[in-house]
């Protein structure tokens, strides 16, 4: 399946998502946060096409990163109790390309190159086909990330797609 950024329609559902997870986000409180952050999650992985949608928050005095939020659709293994305390340290392609401000874009999981073995061990369970990840930062400093996971199929995301999913990432 193909995520196609390119057509008016497509362009005006995105605007007025963008509208109302920045509005989620802005009128969010400590207290309620993770329940907003709940709502982004399915709206943007509604929207998008995907199988599940989650936020990972890095815990930098413990070495670990945790899934806090997870959205998936129906018939989708939810995965978020699976994945607490993961340590960093088994995560070093993954975590290089984030703390470089990039996105993690996996179009399809089975030609991961040897490098991002370790990686592909914690994905290939989960059922994962292809994923974008994006980077949560503020200035220099990376709080987690924001994820998007295909499953029952393939998904190729273009740059302006994937350039959309990010100005979400970067509200968040």
């Amino acid at each position: 399946m193909s995520f196609d950024s390119t057509s008016p329609s497509h362009k005006q559902g995105f605007n007025a998502l963008l509208v109302e997870c920045t509005s989620l986000i802005i009128q969010s409180e400590e207290k309620n946060f993770s329940q907003r952050l709940d709502e982004l999650l399915a709206r943007i992985g509604e929207f998008s096409g995907v199988d599940r949608s989650y936020f990972f928050s890095f815990d930098y005095a413990e070495k670990t990163c945790s899934n806090t939020n997870e959205w998936c659709k129906s018939g989708v293994e939810p995965q978020i109790s699976e994945l607490q305390g993961i340590p960093i340290e088994v995560i070093p392609m993954w975590m290089d390309t984030l703390l470089e401000g990039r996105e993690v874009y996996i179009d399809d999981l089975a030609k991961l190159p040897e490098t991002w073995s370790s990686e592909k061990a914690i994905l290939e369970p989960q059922g994962i086909q292809s994923l974008l990840v994006l980077p949560v930062r503020e200035s220099e400093f990376l709080y987690g990330f924001i994820g998007f996971d295909a499953v029952d199929e393939k998904i190729v995301w273009d740059d302006s797609s994937r350039m959309l999913l990010r100005l979400i990432a970067d509200n968040v």
